[in-house]
């Protein structure tokens, strides 16, 4: 599952082929690193540590997890993307429903990544502007189940590199996980997704 994006610096080293499957002055510039064999990685941007969180809104409790460990790349040239989180690195402030969460409903002993791959509906050129509005459209998979979604989302470019935020909600049963009634873990059945990062050029010789 998180092959593409932990072997991606071997494959360009290696090969000088890309086969995976992304915002900060005035001008923004492509990064135009080269690998040995003289390929350019131009337009592939990438993180490690975005954050992304989980909100849900049951009638008699409220309640948010995040991580800031979301791994993610966007490449605008052949139009891909692919995202994944560890599971267990999300945190929702109590311990003991942090371990309730892993253990009785994301089972992330058996599933521990949630992973998203992709593309965007419509590259942005960023000529009329440095935002953008984009949808991504791809496969969501958690839990062990993959469904087809569609995210709506905002890039900026930045001299950095690209900011992305994106929100979107899942429905629970779609995906096989049971909702918990406790009270003091009320759970709802639909969740509100909210991922947001910097994503910086990706350097081949790093």
């Amino acid at each position: 599952m998180i092959s593409t994006l932990h072997t991606i610096k071997t494959i360009y080293l290696a090969t000088g082929i890309f086969l995976a499957i992304g915002l900060n002055v005035d001008q923004f510039v492509f990064a135009q690193s080269q690998d040995s064999q003289g390929n350019t990685a131009a337009n592939v941007f990438i993180t490690e540590n975005g954050k992304a969180v989980f909100t849900s809104r049951a009638p008699m409790l409220t309640f948010s997890g995040e991580s800031d460990q979301l791994n993610g790349m966007i490449d605008l040239e052949q139009n891909l993307l692919d995202f994944y989180l560890d599971l267990e690195t999300l945190k929702t402030g109590i311990r003991l429903r942090d371990k309730h969460m892993r253990d009785s409903y994301l089972e992330t002993d058996t599933y521990p990544f949630a992973e998203f791959r992709g593309q965007l509906a419509q590259v942005p050129d960023f000529v009329a502007s440095d935002t953008a509005s984009v949808v991504a459209v791809g496969r969501f998979k958690v839990h062990g189940i993959e469904r087809e979604i569609e995210v709506p989302g905002v890039l900026i470019r930045r001299s950095e590199g690209l900011i992305l935020s994106a929100e979107w909600t899942i429905d629970l049963p779609d995906y096989e996980i049971s909702v918990p009634k406790v009270v003091f873990y009320e759970l709802s059945e639909t969740q509100e997704i909210r991922i947001e990062g910097l994503f910086q050029p990706y350097q081949p010789n790093e």
